[in-house]
C-alpha cells in the first residue's frame, strides 16, 4: 500500500485548518484533484487520513472525478438540509465518495458491481464509520446475472454491456428496500452508465408508492435525460434542477428530481 507523505499531509493540514465537517471533506478532495496524485499512472491503492476522515483511492483509475457531483449536489441540497435522519442508496458508488459526503445520514447502502473498486469502497465504508452497508452487486431491472464490461483504465467507466468481460449478480431497488425493509429513501442517487431506466424499472413499486422522495442522476446526452424524465413523469417527479451541460468532463450533466 502506498502512502502520501507526511510532508504531504502537513500541506493538507495547512489548507484545511480552518475548516471543519463536510468541508474539511470536501477541500481534501479539491486538494487531491489539483495535486499531482490525481493524475498520476500510481498502480497501487493510496492511502489518506486527514482528520476523522479517511479515504483508499486508485490514482491511475480516475477514481476522484465524482467531485463535481458532490459540490453540485451539496450547493443544492444536503448543505441546506438536516440530513441526520436519512436513509441513501448509492447506485454505482465506486470508492464511496458521494456515500462519504454523506456520513452523517442515518442508513447509507452503497452498491458497486467492480470486485476491485468494491475492496475500496468497503474500506473508506469501515474507516470512516458509515452507518450503512456496502453491496457488492450490479441494480437492473430484475435479479439475476448480468454482463458488465470492467473498464481496466477507468473504474469510474465500468457498464452493463451484452458483450461484457465479467459476470455480476444483480439487484432490484425494490428487493434491496423490501430486504432491508426500508420505509422511505430520502436519496437515491445513480451513476450507472446509461443503465437508468433499467434500474428504475426495477423500483417501480418503490416509486409507485412514493418511498423515494429524491433522485440524483448521471446522464451523458439530451435522449437520455429525457427518456429519464418520461420515465419518472408518470410517478410523479418532477425536475428541480440541472446542472451545466459542460460539467465535468463535458459528457454529462446532473439532474435532481423530488
Amino acid at each position: 500500500m502506498q502512502l502520501i507523505s507526511s510532508n504531504t499531509i502537513k500541506a493538507f493540514t495547512f489548507l484545511l485548518k480552518q475548516t471543519d465537517g463536510f468541508y474539511n471533506y470536501y477541500k481534501l478532495l479539491t486538494t487531491l484533484v489539483s495535486s499531482k496524485i490525481s493524475s498520476s499512472t500510481v498502480a497501487n491503492p493510496v492511502d489518506i487520513k486527514f482528520k476523522n476522515f479517511y479515504l483508499r483511492f486508485l490514482p491511475s483509475q480516475g477514481e476522484l472525478t465524482p467531485l463535481e457531483e458532490i459540490k453540485i449536489l451539496s450547493e443544492k441540497l444536503f448543505l441546506r438540509e438536516n440530513i441526520s435522519d436519512w436513509v441513501v442508496i448509492d447506485c454505482g458508488a465506486n470508492i464511496g465518495l458521494f456515500s462519504l459526503a454523506l456520513k452523517d445520514a442515518a442508513f447509507i447502502i452503497a452498491i458497486e458491481p467492480s470486485p476491485n473498486t468494491y475492496s475500496r469502497l468497503t474500506y473508506n465504508f469501515e474507516k470512516n464509520d458509515i452507518n450503512g452497508i456496502a453491496l457488492n452487486n450490479a441494480v437492473s431491472s430484475k435479479e439475476g446475472e448480468l454482463a458488465m464490461t470492467i473498464n481496466e483504465n477507468s473504474s469510474v467507466l465500468s457498464q452493463v454491456s451484452k458483450n461484457g468481460n465479467f459476470i455480476v449478480k444483480a439487484l432490484t431497488l425494490d428487493w434491496i428496500v423490501t430486504q432491508h425493509n426500508l420505509q422511505v429513501v430520502d436519496l437515491l442517487k445513480l451513476d450507472v452508465e446509461d443503465h437508468e431506466i433499467e434500474v428504475l424499472i426495477g423500483a417501480e413499486k418503490s416509486l409507485i408508492s412514493n418511498l423515494i422522495k429524491r433522485i440524483f442522476f448521471e446522464y451523458r446526452t439530451q435522449v437520455a435525460l429525457n427518456d429519464i424524465e418520461t420515465y419518472l413523469s408518470k410517478f410523479g417527479y418532477s425536475r428541480t434542477f440541472i446542472s451545466d451541460p459542460d460539467c465535468g468532463n463535458g459528457l454529462w450533466s446532473l439532474n435532481l428530481l423530488k
